[in-house]
């Protein structure tokens, strides 16, 4: 997700909101979902890992380091997810 906007959101943040429903409906149906997304966010049922602290727009810095963050963790456990579902706006890609 992208830094700086919980998920879901308290207020802006359309792909956020998608994110969580999105989330809530993999778990519901019995998948282990496991997202990367701002530090306070929270979806039932879902394993959450923070990558940045709120505050939209974040600073480069903080923007930088959670982008960071994010693809160390991808990497580091890249062999242990069938899927990988990327929203972040700032680097997109798609890992098959």
């Amino acid at each position: 997700m992208d830094p700086g906007i919980l998920v879901p959101p308290k207020g802006y943040g359309g792909i956020e909101r998608i994110v969580a429903l999105l989330a809530s409906e993999y778990y519901r149906q019995g998948h282990e979902v496991h997202v990367l997304a701002t530090n306070g966010s929270y979806i039932k049922g879902c394993t959450m890992y923070n990558i940045g602290p709120e505050g939209f727009p974040p600073s480069k810095k903080e923007m930088n380091k959670a982008i960071i963050t994010a693809w160390k963790f991808i990497w580091k456990h890249r062999n242990e997810y069938d899927l990988i579902h990327n929203f972040d706006v700032y680097c997109t890609c798609y890992l098959y």
